[in-house]
């Protein structure tokens, strides 16, 4: 469920929230041409960045962070 008007209009400019941290900060999936199902961050305050290229290596890091106990890191970030 996407929350507040901000997260709607993700969609209609062809990003498909995946998670959010309840601060207006998301992962999304762009679904539009060129970048089509590259991941991104958008966060509410900064710029946003490119961290997957596809939905296979965002569900591959964040099964490996799962595994490793890795959590509460900003992503993109190692927890090293």
């Amino acid at each position: 469920m996407i929350d507040g008007a901000w997260g709607g209009q993700l969609l209609t400019r062809g990003f498909v929230p995946v998670l959010d941290d309840h601060q207006s900060n998301y992962l999304a999936v762009i679904v539009h041409a060129p970048l089509a199902y590259r991941v991104v961050y958008l966060p509410h305050d900064d710029g946003s960045r490119l961290l997957y290229r596809d939905l296979h290596g965002f569900a591959k890091a964040l099964l490996e962070k799962k595994v490793s106990g890795c959590a509460g890191e900003k992503p993109g970030e190692s927890c090293e």
